[in-house]
């Protein structure tokens, strides 16, 4: 129910391509409501496969792939983040003032709740192949500030052995939930120079806010 109720408080936000999962919170509601007609009734051109998705051209677009969440990799394929990644960049990069973009690597967490090792190696290669995109199109434009981070970590792992003539190393984790582990704040590009030290993440808002000031 209240996954519903998100989805319906998406349609009152000011987005201009959204690209996921959770379609049948949008389509298959307890109101019966089919909210892709009414995004297309706002004059976005809605997706609901890749071929779709990778057709899309209005600046406002929206593109839901999975009925919940996406298949966990390698099943999902590295296809599912690029799509969307390459389209977002595509789309909104159209706009000559500039733009927003969040890409969130979710599953890293869901990884660290299930204290799977091999799951949490995958999904983080797979984020940062989109990490690599973000900085190669941040070197080009000139223009562009990229921030990596996260909001916490998932399982309190840590590295507790390895072998430098086998080139592996070995880990453990010491809990389900998430920890009080301090994460890091990476940055590249524009304004990077505002990102570094140790700091709460509220801050974070505060500099982004710095950056994106017409008088900065």
């Amino acid at each position: 129910q209240d996954l519903e109720v998100i989805a319906s408080k998406f349609l009152e936000a000011p987005i201009d391509f959204m690209y996921g999962g959770g379609l049948k919170f949008f389509t298959q509601r307890q109101d019966r409501v089919d909210l892709l007609a009414q995004w297309r009734a706002k004059g976005y051109q809605v997706a609901t496969t890749p071929q779709q998705a990778r057709a899309l051209t209005s600046p406002k677009a929206v593109a839901l792939l999975a009925d919940n969440g996406p298949t966990r990799m390698p099943a999902r394929t590295a296809a599912y983040m690029e799509i969307g990644f390459d389209k977002a960049l595509e789309l909104l990069g159209k706009n000559e003032k500039g733009f927003f973009l969040m890409v969130e690597g979710s599953q890293i967490d869901d990884a660290g709740h299930f204290n799977d090792t091999s799951y949490n190696v995958q999904e983080v290669l797979d984020f940062d192949q989109q990490v690599g995109k973000a900085f190669r199109f941040a070197a080009q434009n000139g223009e562009t500030l990229v921030i990596v981070t996260a909001d916490h970590e998932t399982g309190g792992y840590s590295v507790v052995g390895g072998s430098s003539q086998t080139g592996k190393v070995s880990g453990r984790f010491t809990t389900t939930h998430h920890s009080a582990v301090v994460v890091p704040v990476f940055a590249y590009g524009n304004g990077s120079e505002l990102f570094t030290g140790l700091y709460e993440n509220t801050e974070i808002y505060h500099r982004l806010k710095q950056v994106m000031s017409p008088h900065n």
